[in-house]
């Protein structure tokens, strides 16, 4: 339930989201292992050699990203020099503290671009939000809450509303404004089951709403979701729209 959990929002409310550039990665610890020499283009017909540029590959791959995300250029001729260097053994030509020392004014240059960029994402989410908003409110249907949630009766029920401390079944299906499917219970093939005060504070509201065997249709603000921090697969201040159909109380 990636896209309701309270849960899910305070762990990634709690950490820090800038992991070390090539921790975990390929990176050039398995090129350090092959023992390749620099000699022009081979014909890569052989094992050794098609496993080697399949390496190469991968790591190139991951380079480009990293130089692309960050905004910092790199040279081709000193990347292959240094994967040169290391696989030789030989002396490096730079010390361990200047390589350090580049690592790490890398890796803040990563951090300054990832705040700047989630900072015109949260901005430019808050503006298409609102916007969405505005509009949604004006369907015929649709009621807004003090809190600002705001519903739609799909289908009406006539069976218990839960309280906050019932246990509820249902199905649901989450969407960005743009339509983007993020959540579902129908695509796991299984209703879900969790307490209502364990969700996100426009499920809490909405579900208390519902009777069950009904269908609702909630479009919920970034301040009743995931706020400005977002979550694993919620970007920062983003509206969210669900379709829920509430199937039971306290199963």
């Amino acid at each position: 339930m990636a896209g309701i959990g309270k849960r899910a929002f305070a762990r990634q409310s709690g950490e820090d989201d800038m992991k070390p550039v090539v921790k975990g990665s390929l990176g050039l610890a398995c090129l350090l292992a092959i023992q390749v020499v620099w000699a022009g283009e081979p014909d890569l017909k052989g094992d050794k050699e098609r496993f080697s540029y399949t390496l190469g590959v991968q790591l190139g791959q991951e380079i480009r990203g990293l130089g692309n995300n960050s905004g910092v250029a790199f040279d081709l001729d000193s990347l292959m020099l240094g994967v040169k260097d290391s696989i030789e053994g030989g002396k490096l030509r730079l010390t361990p503290d200047e390589i350090r020392k580049v690592r790490m004014d890398f890796e803040e240059k990563m951090k300054k671009s990832a705040k700047e960029h989630m900072a015109k994402l949260a901005e430019e989410n808050k503006r298409l939000g609102e916007a969405f908003q505005a509009s949604n409110r004006t369907k015929a249907g649709v009621t807004v809450t003090e809190s600002g949630l705001q519903f739609e009766v799909l289908r009406s029920g006539n069976g218990p509303k839960p309280k906050v401390e019932d246990r509820v079944r249902l199905h649901y299906r989450g969407t960005t404004i743009d339509g983007r499917e993020f959540d579902s219970s129908y695509r796991r093939g299984a209703p879900a089951t969790f307490s209502v005060k364990e969700v996100v504070p426009g499920w809490t509201e909405g579900l208390q709403l519902m009777a069950t065997g009904g269908q609702y249709r909630l479009v919920v603000p970034s301040k009743l979701a995931y706020g400005e921090r977002g979550s694993a697969s919620i970007e920062p201040n983003a509206t969210l729209v669900f379709e829920v159909e509430l199937l039971a109380v306290n199963p």
